[in-house]
């Protein structure tokens, strides 16, 4: 239960303005009084993550058409067959090129994305345990 109850505190403290009440100056019904105020600016910010977290899975998909495209384009210029001069194969190559540098960055954005994802659904179920730590000390 102290525990519970250090947890609370801890939490409650995000709510003390400052130049106010310090946690450990607080009786455990002044804490219970503002639980509830907590738990629902708790919700409010896992409401917030959802809706990031739901963009980035929809930017996600674009970057991944994105890169299908590139793919796809890489491919049709890789399978021209005729005979090119000097300068059209320059300038294929030079385009074959910049698709692909642009195709690994997309790869690379869309990846780290992902892991700013994960990171906002840790963050996500730290804040439902929190909730949780302060339902069951109240």
């Amino acid at each position: 239960m102290k525990t519970k109850l250090a947890t609370m505190l801890l939490a409650v403290s995000l709510l003390i303005p400052a130049g106010s009440l310090s946690a450990q100056e607080l009786t455990r019904d002044q804490v219970v009084a503002v639980a509830p105020q907590f738990v629902s600016a708790l919700g409010s910010m896992q409401v917030g993550l959802s809706q990031v977290r739901m963009q980035i899975i929809s930017e996600n998909m674009a970057l991944k058409g994105i890169s299908n495209v590139l793919s796809v384009s890489l491919n049709n210029l890789s399978s021209v067959k005729e005979p090119l001069s000097a300068t059209d194969q320059v300038t294929i190559n030079r385009v074959e090129t910049n698709l692909s540098n642009v195709e690994a960055q997309v790869r690379e954005v869309t990846v780290r994305r992902q892991n700013i994802q994960q990171i906002l659904d840790n963050i996500t179920n730290t804040l439902v345990g929190i909730s949780e730590a302060i339902a069951e000390a109240v």
